[in-house]
């Protein structure tokens, strides 16, 4: 049986435990199997209601972002409604590394294709890269609605910080 991954531009299901969903956006994959997803405010009773993902899409507020697994995909929890162009306008952060120990800190870009050292301001202000299990993105989505309790790690999927673009000039 082939195992169902997430890829760029597939928007996804994401239950919330009282009959609704939320929706999500795989934006791109990383050579670790882990995805860049994106979730909207966009939150439906039916997953057969949403006429024009390509709309949808279009519209929708973003809620959350980040690096996950696609796991939840796999096992059949979160449904792949279809495949449309991803969002161009997604958050894409910057973030701090440690390169060859811990005081040696980088910044590198959303992408993980760029970095180059940090300054002391840059560090102190930038966000570790964090990445989630698909179970993870699920629970902040429920805490964000009242649905389940909302922790302190979850605070790093939500859109602040340094971006790429500030980082770098020019993505």
């Amino acid at each position: 049986m082939a195992v169902a991954n997430l890829k760029p531009g597939d928007v996804f299901t994401i239950p919330l435990g009282d009959g609704r969903f939320g929706l999500g956006q795989a934006i791109t994959a990383s050579p670790q199997d882990s995805v860049y997803m994106v979730v909207f405010d966009a939150i439906v009773a039916d997953e057969t209601e949403i006429g024009d993902l390509a709309e949808l899409v279009a519209t929708a507020e973003l809620r959350l972002a980040a690096w996950a697994g696609s796991e939840l995909v796999e096992i059949g929890r979160w449904k792949v409604l279809g495949r449309v162009p991803a969002r161009a306008d997604f958050p894409r952060p910057a973030f701090k590394v440690a390169i060859g120990g811990p005081g040696n800190i980088h910044v590198e870009d959303w992408g993980m294709t760029r970095r180059r050292p940090a300054t002391a301001e840059e560090a102190a202000r930038l966000p570790l890269r964090s990445s989630f299990s698909a179970m993870a993105v699920e629970s902040a989505l429920k805490g964000l609605l009242s649905l389940g309790p909302w922790r302190d790690d979850y605070e790093d999927m939500l859109f602040k910080g340094p971006t790429t673009q500030e980082m770098f000039g020019d993505d």
